[in-house]
């Protein structure tokens, strides 16, 4: 597993819509429950990815076993708050009572920031739960945060509390929740990316937006469907070299099958080496981007490849076994 996330208990992992954001959320989790780590999911969002990446049925606010040492909850926001109110009201009857009331709905929904606060209240509880041992009840908990574009505000929440409110149980309650976002020792930030303009671009800002808002930027920034050489070694060098001698020879193919110009065999070279040649510029593509990435960011970059299944709890399946043994590889040289 990635190693610099062993030591931290609560990983909040963002990304650009349609990145894999979830899918990576779900094999890390796994890949900690793997090694005997008691682990929990949770999501934030109305709809729940994790039933088909977990291969579960996540309702609303309920916590469900996925397998030893991994559970999973889709915090369902107006619970959250309910539990939140609950803390400050000492009778559930009154706060669902006030909850209840349409003008006191339309406030809680108008209100900038209840409902993110909320649900990080509840995360800050999970975090705080206890086994009958008196040890944390999870060793991890990796938190689907919403797209980077609402990550930010998401995870500021807490801090805009506490600078609004000086005293009493909202400040309290505020500041505790600041100090394990605030805290690396505790939480770590993880950033999904693609290898391509817009996600690289969106990423370096969403550093730079945490930095401003929190005083701290990203941890780790994982790169998925990263293409990977179709050839290395001498069989990359080789392969250039038979590039550069093809290049404006239009009958060079022919001649080394020794086939006329329409030969079935000379058609099907110049479909393996265009198809190689594709492969390459993607994997060069890729370099470049991540290139950009690492000399924009000051954080690990860590490399997942493209992994061609048909559906996300396969995707994420190998994804589990490739995080479970990775490391942080060297930069690769666009000359490579």
């Amino acid at each position: 597993m990635i190693a610099s996330l062993d030591d931290n208990r609560l990983i909040f992992v963002t990304g650009k819509g349609g990145v894999g954001k979830s899918t990576v959320t779900a094999a890390l989790a796994r890949g900690l429950a793997r090694r005997g780590e008691r682990t929990l999911v949770v999501e934030t969002d109305v709809f729940s990815a994790m039933d088909g990446l977990l291969d579960i049925e996540l309702g609303d606010h309920e916590m469900v076993d996925v397998e030893p040492d991994l559970q999973a909850i889709n915090l369902k926001a107006s619970e959250c708050v309910v539990e939140a109110m609950a803390r400050l009201i000492p009778s559930e009857r009154i706060v669902r009572t006030l909850l209840g009331n349409r003008i006191a709905q339309t406030f809680f929904e108008a209100a900038p920031g209840v409902n993110q606060f909320a649900m990080l209240e509840k995360v800050r509880d999970l975090h705080a739960e206890v086994d009958e041992q008196g040890e944390p009840k999870w060793d991890h908990i990796v938190v689907d945060l919403p797209a980077s574009g609402h990550a930010v505000t998401f995870l500021s929440v807490a801090s805009t509390f506490r600078n609004m409110i000086k005293v009493g149980p909202v400040a309290e309650a505020a500041g505790k929740v600041a100090d394990i976002v605030d805290d690396r020792s505790v939480s770590s930030i993880v950033a999904v990316c693609l290898p391509e303009e817009m996600p690289v671009n969106e990423t370096v800002e969403l550093d730079g937006k945490l930095r401003d808002a929190l005083g701290r930027g990203l941890d780790v920034v994982l790169a998925n469907m990263v293409h990977r050489p179709p050839l290395d070694g001498q069989a990359a060098r080789d392969f250039d070299l038979l590039v550069d001698s093809l290049e404006g020879a239009g009958s060079m193919v022919d001649a080394l099958l020794g086939r006329g110009a329409d030969g079935t065999g000379a058609h099907r070279i110049r479909r393996i080496i265009a198809g190689l040649q594709l492969a390459d510029d993607w994997h060069r593509r890729d370099l470049h981007h991540l290139k950009r990435l690492r000399e924009s960011l000051e954080v690990d970059v860590y490399d997942i490849p493209v992994f061609y299944e048909s559906d996300g709890l396969s995707v994420a399946r190998r994804m589990i076994d490739f995080l479970d043994r990775e490391t942080r590889p060297e930069p690769q040289s666009l000359a490579s």
